[in-house]
C-alpha cells in the first residue's frame, strides 16, 4: 500500500526504483507534454495519455476527432459523435441528435435514414479502416459540463465508453445486416 503524498512527498514510478519528489515529477512530466496527472486521496497516477487516437485491433493509428468532424459535417442532424475502435476490429459511433433539427423530421423511420445518409456522406470522406461501419443514435443529449462533455464541449471519452458500454458492445456484437 502506498503512502500518501501528503506524508512523504515523493511518487514512486516503478517498484524497486527510488521515489521522485513532486518537483521531480513535474519536471519529467513538463519534458514530455500529453500525459493527464490526477491526484486523488493525497496519491499521484498517470491515468492517460492527453492526445485522443483509435489504435485498433490491427495497429492502425487514428485521430477519433478527424472521424467525428466528418460525422457531423455528414449530416445537420447529427449534433454530436462520439467514435469507438480502440482495440476493435473496425470503428462505431455514437451519435446525438441536434434536437432542433430532429423536430423536423415526422417518423423515427427518416431520422434513420438520414443519420446512416449522414454516416455515409462521412465515410466516403474517410479511409477504409477509419469508416464507421455501425452506429447507435441515442436519445438523451449531451450538455456542456455534463457526464459526456466538458464545459468547452469536449468529449470525456472515458465515461462516455463506462455509460454506454452495453450500446457499444451490442454493435460489435450484431449480426451482420448487409
Amino acid at each position: 500500500m502506498a503512502t500518501p503524498l501528503a506524508q512523504r512527498h515523493c511518487v514512486e514510478c516503478k517498484p524497486g526504483t527510488a521515489p521522485l519528489s513532486r518537483a521531480e515529477v513535474d519536471r519529467l512530466l513538463a519534458e514530455v507534454p500529453g500525459w493527464q496527472v490526477e491526484e486523488a486521496d493525497g496519491h499521484l497516477r498517470i491515468v492517460d495519455r492527453k492526445k485522443e487516437l483509435i489504435i485498433n485491433a490491427a495497429g492502425k493509428n487514428m485521430s477519433p476527432t478527424n472521424i467525428e468532424a466528418r460525422l457531423k459535417e455528414g449530416s445537420p442532424l447529427i449534433g454530436q459523435a462520439c467514435a469507438i475502435g480502440n482495440g476493435r476490429p473496425y470503428n462505431v459511433a455514437l451519435i446525438v441528435l441536434d434536437p432542433a433539427v430532429a423536430a423536423s423530421y415526422a417518423t423515427d423511420s427518416e431520422l434513420q435514414a438520414e443519420v446512416q445518409a449522414g454516416v455515409d456522406r462521412a465515410n466516403a470522406r474517410l479511409a477504409r479502416v477509419e469508416q464507421i461501419k455501425r452506429f447507435a443514435m441515442l436519445a438523451e443529449d449531451w450538455l456542456p459540463d455534463s457526464d459526456e462533455l466538458t464545459p468547452t464541449m469536449k468529449l470525456k471519452r472515458r465515461p462516455i465508453a463506462q455509460k454506454y458500454a452495453s450500446q457499444i458492445e451490442a454493435l460489435y456484437t450484431a449480426k451482420e445486416t448487409k
